[in-house]
């Protein structure tokens, strides 16, 4: 096996006020590639549009569009807020920024390699308590797009109401992308593996 570390780029796009959703997020995805990758030298990689400020002149969605076109999985992560439309002109047709980076990532949408492979959407569910101090419109924002979602079957779709339920879904979804790497690793193993006379062995790939 080669000594060279696989690494994929996992974007995270979400709203303010889900601080801790991220920091846990990022704790998962680092325990995930030491416990779980590192013996199988698999990296996980986490990008946040905050890291990659915009230069001088650029649209900032842009530049976070040109990041997320580079990774390899997208988490969007949605609570009581939507966001605000990207560009402050008015001529966006997106409500915000989230819901840019979401369909850019259905454009790169694909199994080849460049392509965005996997993308999880996950709504952190509304106690009573929180009803009151909601910004309608922004709600109602969210809601549309999940029914949206609901109808769509071209990404992953879950809701959480708990720290530990969330964390517990991030696992899952870093061990689904870890066996679908095993999986791709090992048909590259044998697409390379040649017979004694030097003919390339049929692979069923179905």
């Amino acid at each position: 096996m080669s000594d060279q570390v696989t690494h994929y780029k996992i974007f995270v796009s979400t709203t303010d006020g889900l601080k801790e959703e991220f920091s846990a997020l990022c704790q998962k995805v680092s325990a995930y590639s030491d416990i779980e990758g590192k013996h199988i030298k698999l990296q996980f990689d986490v990008v946040f549009w905050k890291n990659e400020p915009p230069g001088y002149g650029e649209r900032p969605q842009s530049v976070f569009n040109k990041e997320l076109r580079e990774c390899d999985y997208l988490i969007l992560i949605l609570w009581d807020r939507f966001g605000t439309p990207p560009d402050k002109d008015g001529k966006s047709r997106y409500k915000s920024g989230c819901e840019e980076e979401f369909y850019e990532a259905i454009k790169c949408y694909g199994d080849k390699p460049g392509d965005i492979h996997d993308i999880a959407v996950l709504f952190k569910e509304i106690n009573e308590e929180e009803i009151e101090n909601i910004d309608r419109k922004q709600i109602n924002a969210v809601n549309k797009f999940r029914e949206k979602l609901e109808e769509s079957n071209k990404c992953i779709y879950k809701k959480f109401s708990s720290m530990q339920e969330f964390e517990r879904i991030i696992w899952e979804l870093l061990a689904k992308w870890r066996q679908k790497h095993e999986v791709l690793d090992r048909r590259k193993e044998l697409s390379v593996t040649s017979t004694a006379d030097g003919s390339e062995i049929d692979i069923d790939r179905t």
